[in-house]
């Protein structure tokens, strides 16, 4: 072999060595990612028509819902306050509890028609429980659970006959007024001997004005605390002096409903 055939040889083993390699098949890669792009559904385009529709209401339900939750998890029950008042049922089916006295104020508790239907509560009960601050668009806090009703657990209130039901008896157990180590409470005495009461006993005091009607009632209200720890004595006084409620409030250890006759009753 002469040298121009030696040649001839090398410049065909350059020429065929890259027909020889093998090219990547980039088109049908290309067609293939597309085909994959056109087949995936797009952000939205996948659902159901019918959940597509309202899905925006449906997210700010639950981001509410959420948001309210983890308000409640802020707050642990442990750390809640616990307030007590008069419960006060409304026509619409809801409550308050009526914590300034006997009448509307600022510190009142909303109580839902929920918690009333299922502990059977009713107008009147003091109620206390947990409680948690207003939310947004709220004026009043709510209770989170109801803990006492009159002192007594939840379950066994809801079993209590209603006052309407009740047998009604004569007094047999003696409230005596006569308090040992006061000589001078002469009215007490004199009304254990001439008209002794009882619990559950009813009484009327006549006499003219000015005649110590009020001072009669006084010391029968701190006779019945003094000997008879255990009563709960409450006092009401209806189109009253003022000066007349502060020495009551004064002069008695009990709860003193009033209301003057300059003000509304």
């Amino acid at each position: 072999m002469n040298s121009g055939e030696v040649a001839e040889s090398a410049v065909t083993e350059e020429i065929e060595l890259p027909k020889a390699t093998p090219r990547p098949e980039k088109p049908e890669d290309d067609g293939a990612a597309a085909a994959e792009q056109a087949e995936r559904p797009e952000a939205g385009q996948g659902k159901p028509r019918h959940e597509g529709q309202g899905g925006q209401g449906q997210g700010q339900r639950r981001n509410r819902n959420r948001n309210r939750r983890r308000q409640e998890e802020q707050v642990p029950e442990g750390e809640l306050e616990v307030r007590e008042g008069l419960l006060d049922i409304l026509p619409e089916g809801y409550g308050f509890l009526r914590v300034t006295g006997y009448v509307s104020g600022e510190k009142d508790v909303y109580v839902s028609a929920n918690q009333i239907r299922k502990f059977r509560l009713r107008k009147g009960d003091i109620v206390s429980g947990p409680i948690r601050p207003p939310r947004s668009k709220e004026k009043f806090p709510a209770v989170v659970r109801v803990a006492k009703v009159n002192g007594m657990e939840p379950d066994e209130a809801m079993n209590r006959p209603k006052f309407e039901k009740l047998t009604p008896l004569f007094p047999d157990e003696r409230l005596r007024l006569e308090v040992e180590g006061r000589p001078n409470n002469i009215i007490s005495r004199i009304i254990d001997l001439i008209a002794p009461i009882g619990k559950g006993q009813r009484g009327l005091i006549v006499s003219p004005p000015k005649a110590g009607k009020t001072t009669v009632l006084q010391e029968m209200a701190q006779s019945i605390t003094t000997n008879n720890p255990e009563c709960y004595l409450m006092v009401v006084l209806v189109d009253e002096r003022p000066e007349e409620v502060t020495e009551m409030q004064r002069s008695v250890k009990g709860e003193v409903i009033y209301s003057t006759f300059d003000r509304p009753a």
